[in-house]
């Protein structure tokens, strides 16, 4: 209707206005159809100054937002196509390859494939991208996943996955722990918060993927608590009672300290400083800060297992972690930081 088309127009109006001319000069210069990840190799622009933060009022810019204002054919949007594409900003940093290369095979053709639930842990992977638009993507999957083949956002996942799919730099490490073969996981790799959820299945009764409220989540079927660590915490997003010490000693040793209700005799507590005798899996995920330089919320990278080497206190317990496999020596170099 109208209002509708309106406030589509209005939206990409917005986006477009956040794209330097030259960009979109040199996009008109190639005088061809440039993909995105042609217009990447050529102009040496990062992926991130592409899908730019959007002005007040305004969403944020896609890729087809360029190619519209350097008069390159885009796909017509269609009813829930701008809901879709506004949550595709959450996949710019995203670099697990198996589920990339699963789901870039998969949108390259024109139909969707008869099944997204061949065995569990595809389904699983397929659920970690239909979470990543809709938190309630899992009370109907198959509807919510064939949403992506529509022209315009099919158009724009294509691009934007094979950029990433071009861009992995991580040398991924499958996750293996003892109840979570069905995990589809691997160490090193970044994924939201909703992302590790669906992956570990853990979904309410509603339907909905769940929602930690806490840095500390317990998952039941893989018998794994989720530790969910942010490096660098602000006053302003964290208060003084959450201002935990969190921070790597060595690239296998972390310093870590639970929520601050904790005791080693009984609840999470007890699952911390005796994971084995508790059938628990402690898993470490860590990120920088809470928001991106783009102002979305950052993803976590999964550092895998860990075990505790050492613990004193309570309310909160402090605790060194030993990793099962080293952090990279970036991820290292980032939570060493905030121990100086």
């Amino acid at each position: 209707d109208a209002i509708a088309q309106a406030r589509v127009l209005a939206n990409v109006k917005a986006a477009v206005s956040a794209a330097t001319p030259r960009l979109v000069e040199d996009i008109r210069a190639t005088k061809r159809d440039l993909s995105l990840r042609e217009l990447l190799a050529e102009s040496g622009v990062e992926l991130a100054q592409i899908y730019k933060r959007g002005g007040k009022g305004g969403r944020s810019r896609l890729w087809r937002d360029l190619r519209a204002a350097a008069d390159l054919p885009v796909a017509p949007l269609r009813d829930g196509d701008e809901d879709v594409l506004a949550c595709l900003q959450d996949l710019v940093s995203f670099d697990d390859p198996a589920c990339i290369r699963l789901w870039l095979e998969a949108l390259r053709h024109p139909a969707p494939p008869e099944r997204f639930d061949p065995n569990e842990v595809t389904r699983r992977r397929w659920q970690m991208l239909g979470v990543s638009f809709d938190e309630s993507a899992p009370r109907d999957l198959d509807a919510t996943l064939r949403k992506l083949w529509s022209p315009a956002v099919r158009d724009e996942l294509v691009a934007l996955l094979e950029v990433l799919e071009d861009e992995i730099a991580v040398q991924p490490v499958p996750l293996r722990i003892a109840r979570g073969g069905d995990v589809p996981l691997h160490m090193h790799c970044r994924y939201s918060l909703v992302q590790i959820l669906a992956a570990f299945d853990e979904i309410t009764a509603t339907g909905n993927v769940a929602r930690p409220q806490q840095g500390v989540y317990l998952a039941k079927k893989a018998r794994a608590d989720l530790l969910l660590v942010t490096l660098t915490k602000s006053e302003r997003e964290y208060s003084a009672t959450t201002m935990y010490k969190d921070y790597a000693i060595s690239p296998s040793e972390f310093h870590w300290e639970s929520q601050n209700d904790a005791v080693p005799t009984r609840g999470a507590g007890l699952r911390h400083v005796d994971p084995v005798g508790q059938d628990v899996t402690p898993l470490l995920f860590v990120r920088t800060k809470k928001k991106d330089d783009r102002g979305r919320t950052m993803a976590y990278e999964l550092l895998g297992p860990v075990s505790p080497l050492e613990w004193k206190g309570e309310l909160p317990i402090q605790i060194v972690w030993k990793l099962a496999v080293p952090m990279p020596a970036l991820t290292y170099a980032d939570a060493r930081v905030v121990a100086a």
